[in-house]
C-alpha cells in the first residue's frame, strides 16, 4: 500500500508493506496525523477500515467500493447497491459525513463515496451553547451553491410570520 501525506520532504510519500486494517493508523499514528486525505479505489479488504478511519477522523476521503467483491455484499441485500448502502451505513455509524457520488462514465462501478473536508467553522457552530448562535454565510457562497433564492425565500417567510404574529399588526 502507498500512502501520500501532506508533509513535503523525506516523509512526503511512503510505502507501507502491510494491510490497511483497523490497527494501521494506531501502529503508524505519527505518520497518519499528517495525511490530508484517504483514497481507496477498489480497496477490497481495506474498504471497511478506510471508511471507518475517515469517518471517525473526519479526514476527506474518496472510496470506490469494489463491485466484484461479492463476499462483502450484505446478506440482507447481496448486490453492489446493497454493499454501497452498507458502506454508507457504516460511515454514519462512525460519525462520517459521506455522500454518494454517481460515476456516469465508469464501465463497471456506479458509485463513489465522498467525504468532503469539514469547514473550519463547523465545530464552533455545532457546539455553540447559546440558542442565539450565529452562522454567517457570504452571499457569494449561497449563490455558487444555487441556494441563494431559497435562503431569501425562507427569510421572507420568517419575516412574514413575525409580522402576522405580532399583536395588532396587519400585513399591508
Amino acid at each position: 500500500m502507498a500512502v501520500w501525506a501532506r508533509d513535503e520532504g523525506p516523509k512526503g510519500f511512503q510505502v507501507f508493506k502491510e494491510c490497511f486494517d483497523a490497527g494501521f493508523c494506531s501502529r503508524n499514528r505519527d505518520y497518519f496525523q499528517g495525511v490530508s486525505a484517504i483514497v481507496s479505489m477498489y480497496g477490497d479488504e481495506a474498504t471497511e477500515p478506510c471508511i471507518s478511519v475517515a469517518a471517525s477522523s473526519r479526514k476527506p476521503a474518496l472510496v470506490v467500493p469494489c463491485n466484484e467483491c461479492i463476499r462483502f455484499f450484505p446478506p440482507s441485500n447481496p448486490t453492489y447497491d446493497g454493499y454501497v448502502q452498507a458502506c454508507m451505513n457504516q460511515s454514519s455509524w462512525h460519525g462520517g459525513q459521506f455522500e454518494t457520488g454517481l460515476l456516469s462514465n465508469s464501465p463497471f462501478v456506479r458509485f463513489a463515496l465522498v467525504q468532503s473536508p469539514s469547514p473550519s467553522w463547523k465545530e464552533k457552530a455545532l457546539t455553540a451553547e447559546s440558542e442565539e448562535a450565529e452562522l454567517r454565510v457570504p452571499i457569494e457562497v449561497l449563490r455558487s451553491l444555487g441556494v441563494l433564492h431559497q435562503a431569501v425565500w425562507k427569510i421572507e417567510l420568517a419575516n412574514q410570520s413575525r409580522r402576522v404574529s405580532a399583536p395588532g399588526h396587519q400585513l399591508s
